[in-house]
């Protein structure tokens, strides 16, 4: 995985990107997963449960509120992993740990 430049600044970012996905999302179900689940607080993020990156599906009953740090955490560990997984290998199992900061995390079991 590697990042992509998508604004010059932190200022073009936001009005670009980050207020232009939360008014127009890209996923279509992210307006219906509202109107379902209600309005999100401040400090909220709609998340698909299981993730599709690790072989969820993109459906309406699968949509679930969780707070945003946890689901950015969540994402951002998945993705890591399997960007940087055995290329032939095949997930086995998904935990949750404690790292060294006492920060839960998602780890990848690979079999």
């Amino acid at each position: 995985m590697m990042p992509v430049r998508v604004a010059e600044n932190f200022s073009d970012f936001f009005k670009g990107e980050f207020l232009r996905n939360a008014q127009d999302p890209c996923d279509v179900l992210i307006p219906q997963g509202r109107k379902m689940l209600g309005d999100l607080k401040a400090d909220e993020h709609l998340i698909y449960a299981p993730s599709p990156l690790i072989g969820g599906t993109e459906d309406l009953s699968n949509i679930q509120k969780m707070p945003a740090w946890w689901a950015m955490v969540c994402n951002s560990d998945i993705a890591c992993q399997l960007d940087e997984g055995p290329v032939a290998g095949v997930m086995a199992k998904v935990t949750s740990v404690l790292d060294d900061n006492g920060l839960r995390r998602v780890r990848l079991k690979w079999s």
